[in-house]
């Protein structure tokens, strides 16, 4: 759902998509934390969340998905101060 004007934090519900394998919510007006229930989602292969106003530190137990499933993890977390802090993405925009 990029480029939907999406808005407010990313559910915590979010966790609760086993199935899910594909998530790409850029270039909307999200806004907070990175929700750690992602690290739930054990089949997602594809992460995309920039061009939002996702902050802080990505929590070690999404990292962790990146030695089973995620592949493709990218977030603003390029530049000296960047949106979120990410040691984990495979692209920082």
């Amino acid at each position: 759902a990029h480029n939907n004007n999406l808005s407010g934090p990313i559910p915590t519900e979010v966790g609760k998509l086993y199935r899910l394998e594909y998530l790409s919510v850029e270039n909307n007006r999200l806004k907070g934390t990175l929700p750690s229930q992602i690290a739930e989602l054990e089949k997602l292969s594809t992460l995309r969340i920039g061009g939002n106003v996702i902050t802080g530190l990505v929590h070690d137990e999404i990292c962790e998905l990146t030695k089973v499933s995620l592949k493709e993890f990218s977030a603003d977390c390029k530049g000296i101060r960047p949106d979120i802090i990410c040691p984990c993405c495979t692209e920082c925009i």
